[in-house]
């Protein structure tokens, strides 16, 4: 973690005074995307040992180091929403979903469908029960397709999460045992 999150810093500096000194270098998309990528290496490392402050602020640096739209910016949409959301952050954890919405990545897409589903995201009424259910079992049809372990991970996270909020131990724990086996 340390190297990723030292490197990227180098880069983002780099990329910084080139763009003070020429904003109109060729060079600096890829100098901006290798820094990116260290930071968010970084970033995810911290969320991984639980440094939610550490992880948002290096996810953040990464994003800002790619366009607006970018793919690679876009994917980093499930681990600085968890951590806006660890922060309290509801509102910039919303706005970075809404962004991602716009992925041409199908499995993306249905990840950022599962995190909008989050209990306190909609704590202010947008979404049935039924309706958040639907909207997960769409997304978790993609996951499945696709075999993707991570997001599929996330969707019983979500499932117990939700039913964790509505007092239910036993479907919680049902879930969370079945999102260990994807995260593994």
């Amino acid at each position: 973690v340390e190297r990723d999150e030292i490197l990227g810093y180098h880069l983002d500096q780099a990329h910084r005074y080139r763009a003070e000194l020429d904003p109109g270098d060729p060079g600096l998309t890829e100098l901006g995307a290798r820094g990116a990528e260290h930071l968010a290496a970084a970033g995810r490392g911290a969320l991984d040992r639980g440094d939610y402050d550490a992880g948002r602020t290096l996810l953040q640096r990464a994003a800002a180091l790619l366009p607006e739209g970018d793919e690679r910016r876009l994917a980093l949409a499930p681990d600085l929403c968890d951590a806006l959301w660890e922060a309290g952050d509801t509102a910039g954890a919303a706005s970075v979903l809404t962004a991602a919405q716009q992925s041409t990545d199908a499995a993306l897409r249905a990840m950022v469908a599962i995190l909008e589903t989050m209990p306190e995201l909609v704590v202010t009424g947008g979404s049935t029960s039924t309706e958040r259910t639907q909207k997960r079992n769409l997304a978790r049809a993609v996951l499945e397709t696709a075999g993707h372990d991570e997001g599929l991970s996330l969707y019983w996270w979500i499932v117990g999460h939700e039913a964790w909020f509505r007092c239910r131990a036993e479907e919680t724990a049902s879930a969370s045992a079945r999102a260990l086996v994807h995260a593994e």
